[in-house]
Formats: C-alpha cells, sequence, structure tokens
C-alpha cells in the first residue's frame, strides 16, 4: 500500500493578504501592524508545520495540533488553500502515527475546501488517504468506497500516477473485503500504469501486491514468481522497505507451501532489515512470524524465545495488541512443549516397561534353557552311570 499523499504547502494566498495588510486605509497603522504581525505568525506556523510534513517528522506535526488548528481555522476565510494543506498535514501525520479516527477528521475537513475551491487534485488526494484511515479501522466498505472515488478524479484529471496508486489502494481494499480476483485485476492495471511511466518502485509494489493476492487464491507458486520478481526489483533500486516486505511475503508463501525451513531463511533476512533500518514494530512481527514457523517445526523451545523477543518489544514500543499475540503464541508454544514433554515422559515410561518385560522374558528363556541343560545333563550322567554299572557287572561275571 502507498504512503498517504500530503500536498506541498502554497504560499500565494498568504503573500497577498500580507502584501494587503502592508497597505491599509489612511489612519489603520496600529490596525496594519497588528494584522501584519498575525499573517507573519500565520506564516510560520504553515512553514513549520510544511517542513515538517515534507521531513515526514509525523511527531513533530501532532505536536503543533492546536496551534496548526488555529492557523487552519485563521486562514479558513482568506486563504483557504493554507488552511487545507494545514488540515492535510495534521491528517497524513496522524494517520502514519495509526491514529485513523483523528486521520479522518482532519482529512474530511481538507475535503470540504478542496470541493469548496474546486480543487480536485487535492479533493482526490484527500479522498484516497481517507480510504486508508478507513482500512486501519478495518471499514473496508468505506475503504473501497473512497478509493472509487479517488481513482474516478484521477482519470477526470488525467494524472496517470495518482491513477495507478488509485488502483492499487483499491486492490488492497477488494483483497481485504475477500474479493482476490477483483484485487488481480486492480493491481495489475497499477503494473501496466508503472510500466507505462518507468516508475520501478510503482512496479515493485504491484508485483508485491500480485503475490499477495495469488497467495490468498491458494496459487503459492505464482505468488512466489511474483514475489521473487518485487525482491529483485526492490534490490535493483536500493529500497530497503520493499526489499524487506518481498522477504516477508516469500516467507508467508513457502510457509503456505509447507517448506518451513525456507519460510525461516526469509523471515531472517526480512529480521536483519529491520534491525538495519531500526524499524521496530515490523521487527516484533518477524519474531512472530519466526516463532509461529518453529512451532511448525516443533522445536518449541526456540519458539517461545521468538515470543519472548516479540512481548519486550511490545512492551518497549508500548502495543498492548502485540503482547496478546506474543502471549498467545507463548502459550500455544509452552502448551505443546509441555505436551511433548509429558509425551516423552510416557515414551520413556513405555520403554522401560518395554525393557522390564523383555528382560523378564529373556530371563524366562534362560531359565528354561537352563533346566533343559540340566535335564539334559542329568540324563546323560544318568546314561554314563549306567553303562559304567553294565560294564562293571560283566567284569564282574567274567573273574567268578
Amino acid at each position: 500500500m502507498y504512503p498517504p499523499i500530503c500536498r506541498l504547502i502554497v504560499w500565494d494566498e498568504l503573500v497577498a493578504a500580507t502584501a494587503a495588510a502592508r497597505h491599509p486605509p489612511s489612519g489603520g497603522v496600529t490596525a496594519m501592524r497588528a494584522t501584519i504581525a498575525e499573517l507573519d505568525a500565520q506564516k510560520r506556523m504553515v512553514r513549520q508545520i510544511s517542513q515538517l510534513a515534507n521531513a515526514s517528522n509525523w511527531r513533530g506535526v501532532v505536536a503543533l495540533d492546536r496551534a496548526g488548528r488555529e492557523v487552519a481555522v485563521a486562514l479558513r476565510a482568506h486563504s483557504p488553500k493554507n488552511s487545507a494543506c494545514v488540515y492535510n498535514a495534521l491528517g497524513v501525520a496522524y494517520l502514519a502515527l495509526g491514529d485513523a479516527h483523528k486521520a479522518i477528521e482532519y482529512s474530511k475537513l481538507n475535503l470540504a475546501i478542496a470541493k469548496e475551491t474546486g480543487d480536485r487534485a487535492m479533493e482526490q488526494t484527500v479522498r484516497g488517504n481517507i480510504g486508508m484511515a478507513y482500512r486501519g479501522l478495518g471499514d473496508h466498505s468505506k475503504e473501497f468506497e473512497y478509493h472509487t472515488q479517488s481513482l474516478a478524479i484521477a482519470k477526470e484529471i488525467g494524472d496517470r500516477a495518482a491513477e495507478g496508486m488509485a488502483y492499487s489502494n483499491l486492490g488492497n481494499a477488494c483483497q481485504s473485503l475477500g474479493d482476490s480476483v477483483k484485487a488481480i485485476e486492480q493491481h495489475t492495471q497499477h503494473l501496466t500504469i508503472a510500466k507505462e511511466m518507468g516508475h520501478r518502485k510503482g512496479e515493485s509494489v504491484a508485483y508485491g501486491n500480485l503475490g499477495i493476492a495469488y497467495d490468498q487464491l491458494g496459487d503459492f507458486s505464482k505468488a512466489i514468481e511474483y514475489h521473487t520478481q518485487c525482491l529483485a526489483m526492490a534490490k535493483e533500486i536500493g529500497d530497503q522497505d520493499g526489499h524487506g516486505t518481498a522477504y516477508t511475503n516469500l516467507g508467508n508463501a513457502y510457509r503456505s507451501l509447507g517448506d518451513v525451513d525456507k519460510a525461516v531463511h526469509y523471515f531472517t533476512q526480512q529480521l536483519s532489515i529491520a534491525k538495519k533500518l531500526g524499524n521496530r514494530l515490523e521487527e516484533a512481527r518477524v519474531y512472530h512470524n519466526l516463532g509461529i514457523c518453529h512451532l511448525d517445526l516443533g522445536d518449541h523451545i526456540k519458539a517461545v524465545a521468538y515470543f519472548e523477543a516479540q512481548d519486550a518489544m511490545a512492551i518497549e514500543l508500548k502495543l498492548g495488541h502485540v503482547r496478546a499475540h506474543a502471549a498467545l503464541g507463548m502459550g500455544v508454544a509452552l502448551s505443546l512443549q509441555f505436551r511433548a514433554e509429558i509425551q516423552a515422559q510416557l515414551n520413556l515410561r513405555a520403554q522401560k516397561q518395554q525393557l522390564e518385560s523383555s528382560k523378564r522374558e529373556l530371563e524366562a528363556q534362560l531359565n528354561e534353557q537352563m533346566r533343559a541343560g540340566q535335564a539334559e545333563l542329568d540324563a546323560m550322567v544318568s546314561l554314563q552311570v549306567c553303562m559304567y554299572l553294565c560294564g562293571w557287572a560283566r567284569v564282574w561275571v567274567w573273574v567268578g
């Protein structure tokens, strides 16, 4: 999925307003100074929010929430485009930080201005961002609705790049709604546009999304084919995030095929990239995937270690839902390990009983053989004695 779009701040309206304030009617010097000071303060705030947004410093943008909202309200009448851009920056910041409700609130304020001013490009962008926010809330019907609107506007204004992104987001919405066939259609459209525009990053994203769709259809060989293409392109363009995502998707596909060792290989590669990029949330996700794989392999001790690593990271990031997943994984692993240990003890007891039984049987056989041997020996001795006595009797008669 593409990141939300944050449009650049425009200055024309603010510059015009400041210029007008510098030439007030006669006798309004005090008012002029107050107005200029206010406009300068607004301009500084807009510039600061713009710089933070352009640097993707979303926490910095959110820290200016209250001041930014006040400036946006103040700018609403004489500089609606800058007001919209402040709302856009706040909406994107909250979306990037996972607060979908706040993201929708600010994005809809932005949307209202875009519609009033007839800014179709901004409207197209904002509808796409709202669609992503609804995705974060799990409302995939709303997500589909907004991305459909975004796609229609992109076609209307002839923005092929925006059209490609809209197809990509719409494909993700279809995938979430369970329609993998429709998702493949949308992602194929995105792939076509990305190739047409020479957008290698977009092409890589499209390959990855097609792989996920085929994975959901159960065509794991096709999924691996697309994920491999995604990985190759991500390496080619130096896209570390895309590189890591491809490793994760390949790991999932190979696990679905039952090749868990290969899945572990790809997840381990992804773990290295997540650590290198300092992506702690992704690192926690990979620990979970590795824990699941080691459950599949029957290595419950190693699985517990990975789930514990996931839990430690979830505590650090203060993510309760990630801790819940880690706890569930640990519970399953420990339960299976306990069962394995109990089964091992039962097997050991059964083996011991089998050995005892075999020992008794062997001893009985030896005793029987010894008795039989003793009986045979006794018979031989008796025969020898008898023969000896018979010989002695013959000798005795002959002498007499």
